[in-house]
């Protein structure tokens, strides 16, 4: 498990700084008007991510057009705050740390706030955006729609 673990989060470091390369996804093909740019004001980083997000449902056969929108905008709440690799290797390791040792941290760091907060921030960007209701709950992770599992999974996939 630990090896698997390792696997995964060396080949998701490769992916983010771009020395592994997926087949291209145009975003504007599911994206319009302020969602596309909402997508845009993402990092490299998290625009490349929620692309593979977004092929990793494809494969799987989603075809529900919001659901593959928010795989592409699951991660936009990170983008109102610089968040360089330090922050994201720091935020991977908290999440497994006591309760307490996070709250601690938070107090510390703008970009770890945004890490803890990016699906409810995103969410509202999304709706202010003009992104339907539905589509801000999948980001935000609220609600029982069954496409947010398979968006779940997705993500942890890739």
């Amino acid at each position: 498990m630990l090896l698997r673990r390792l696997t995964y989060r060396v080949r998701q470091a490769l992916l983010a700084v771009g020395l592994l390369e997926d087949s291209p996804l145009d975003h504007r093909a599911w994206l319009a008007g302020d969602l596309a740019t909402l997508f845009e004001r993402q990092s490299t980083v998290d625009q490349r991510h929620a692309r593979r997000v977004a092929r990793t449902l494809l494969r799987e056969g989603a075809c529900d057009p919001e659901v593959i929108q928010a795989a592409l905008l699951h991660d936009v709440g990170k983008c109102v705050a610089p968040i360089h690799l330090a922050d994201r290797v720091t935020w991977v390791v908290l999440r497994r740390a006591p309760r307490s040792v996070r709250r601690l941290c938070l107090r510390w760091s703008l970009a770890l706030r945004t890490l803890d907060g990016h699906a409810i921030v995103g969410a509202r960007l999304v709706a202010a955006a003009g992104g339907s209701k539905r589509l801000a709950n999948l980001i935000a992770g609220t609600g029982d729609d069954p496409a947010l599992g398979r968006l779940r999974s997705a993500d942890d996939s890739v």
